[in-house]
């Protein structure tokens, strides 16, 4: 969120360090995001009807729904997680239909973009286990399918309903080149994607789970080109020495040679 701000034209209401209270503590005003969340969290905290509420208000004209990834990290990570799984799913498309429809009512004008799941099995939490065989590689693919399953339902609902846009995270994800099994090539940069770490050229951050501060520009910059193609919102997007110079351990001449 913090680097996608920075984004010409984008607007994510006033930031505080001060709480705001539950369920959006400090911030952005218009972010409702919360670390580690689950859908059911959502649902059960409200975040889907403050934002509503900020909607019917006129203040926010554009929604991004990014959630699920924490119900089958979670459910993976579980003492049981066979015996879940479909249970999983079957909510996680529950309670997101619920907040998508909640912020389309909201409005007649909002105009909401929801986001696919990348694979959670490729996080390092989970990758480097199955290469070991400390953690099953049929669950690991059960739960990858599940994943596109929530993904398709995502898809689905984008072609189905007027006012509800792709933003295929999975797909670019996907899509990005793999030298080699431990390598990934964002931005033209050959990122670790089995050793995490939160400097230098890694895909993901120190704690195995959350992606690095190059992959997260990169995101970013396919959520503005999804809203410009649908929106024809003209929003700059993030050049990669801007990226860089957010990431500890890159030098300055490094940073500002990046083309």
């Amino acid at each position: 969120m913090e680097i996608l701000a920075r984004a010409r034209g984008l607007n994510f209401g006033p930031f505080t360090t001060a709480s705001r209270a539950e369920p959006r503590n400090q911030g952005f005003a218009f972010n409702w995001a919360r670390s580690d969340a689950e859908t059911e969290d959502l649902i059960r905290t409200g975040q889907h009807i403050g934002l509503a509420e900020q909607v019917a208000r006129g203040e926010v004209s554009v929604a991004i729904v990014f959630i699920g990834g924490n119900d089958f990290i979670h459910a993976l990570a579980s003492e049981h997680p066979d015996k879940i799984l479909d249970q999983v799913l079957r909510r996680a498309i529950a309670n997101l239909d619920l907040a998508v429809e909640t912020i389309l009512k909201a409005n007649p004008r909002v105009q909401v973009f929801v986001a696919t799941l990348p694979n959670i099995v490729e996080l390092p939490e989970f990758a480097v286990p199955v290469r070991s065989g400390r953690l099953s590689s049929s669950l690991a693919a059960s739960y990858s399918q599940a994943v596109g399953r929530y993904n398709q339902h995502i898809r689905l609902m984008t072609v189905m309903k007027r006012r509800v846009s792709l933003v295929d995270l999975a797909l670019a994800t996907q899509l990005a080149p793999r030298p080699d099994p431990d390598h990934v090539i964002v931005a033209g940069r050959k990122l670790d994607r089995i050793h995490p770490a939160n400097a230098g050229m890694h895909a993901f951050l120190a704690d195995s789970r959350h992606i690095s501060t190059l992959v997260q520009g990169m995101l970013a910059n396919h959520v503005i080109n999804a809203l410009n193609a649908r929106l024809d919102l003209r929003l700059k997007p993030l050049t990669l020495r801007e990226v860089l110079e957010q990431i500890p351990g890159i030098s300055p001449i490094a940073a500002r040679e990046a083309r």
